[in-house]
């Protein structure tokens, strides 16, 4: 406090800073990066006959050498054939190219990294940030209309739970009920001999499922990968608050 003209002048708060907004610019498309990459992600870019991808990784992770794939945004030029795996979303298409957002096919740190594991997890949730202000530049451009990849495949929940995170605007829109059955939808893809008979009738109309491992033995023969243990979590707590 310092005192002018015999007044006392109280200090001036200082204004918290405001996160840094980036865009990520091409000659064929543009999008906001999230305020979570801001600092901390790097591209690459590699090209096949038909194909560019522009790669983003978590630099946590990537320095650590064990992954740190987020998202993977791709232009495809005739047809999307060459991009694969369940995890993409649409995001548009212009002048006989298509634009496409893939996730990571496989688990993108080690079970020794857990103190980068909850930072590529937000990471990787704020995609939505890329979808959602992704625009496509040139002439008779189709804006992107993208769907949630979970319910592409309505024999399932989840259909994405033991290869990508769930989100919470994902679990959200699911009931109490729903959300046991994604949990347990988790343990069914591992052949899980349910015992209740509510939930043994359920995923037996699924042509999917195979009964073929009994509770007793279940942990002894089935691992959970980084992706179901964190996913199993994330249901349990959305269930503990309904």
């Amino acid at each position: 406090m310092r005192k002018f003209c015999g007044i006392y002048l109280l200090p001036q708060a200082t204004a918290a800073p405001q996160p840094t907004q980036e865009t990520y610019e091409t000659g064929e498309f543009s999008f906001t990066i999230p305020s979570s990459w801001v600092g901390k992600y790097n591209v690459q870019v590699s090209s096949t006959e038909n194909a560019t991808w522009r790669t983003f990784y978590y630099t946590g992770l990537q320095n650590q050498g064990v992954g740190g794939r987020v998202v993977s945004v791709v232009t495809v030029s005739g047809n999307s054939e060459e991009i694969f795996g369940d995890d993409k979303i649409y995001l548009g298409a212009a002048e006989g190219k298509e634009h496409w957002m893939v996730g990571p096919t496989d688990v993108q740190f080690g079970s020794q990294d857990n103190a980068y594991a909850d930072e590529y997890h937000s990471m990787y949730e704020d995609r939505q940030t890329v979808i959602s202000t992704f625009q496509v530049k040139g002439n008779v451009a189709v804006s992107a209309q993208p769907t949630p990849f979970y319910y592409d495949n309505v024999d399932y929940f989840l259909p994405d739970s033991d290869h990508s995170y769930v989100t919470q605007s994902a679990l959200s829109q699911l009931t109490k009920e729903e959300l046991e059955l994604a949990r347990n939808e988790i343990f069914a893809r591992h052949g899980y001999a349910f015992q209740e008979q509510r939930i043994r009738n359920y995923f037996e109309s699924k042509s999917w499922y195979h009964a073929t491992v009994q509770p007793g033995d279940f942990y002894d023969q089935v691992t959970f990968n980084e992706y179901e243990q964190k996913n199993i979590s994330y249901i349990q707590e959305e269930e503990a608050k309904r």
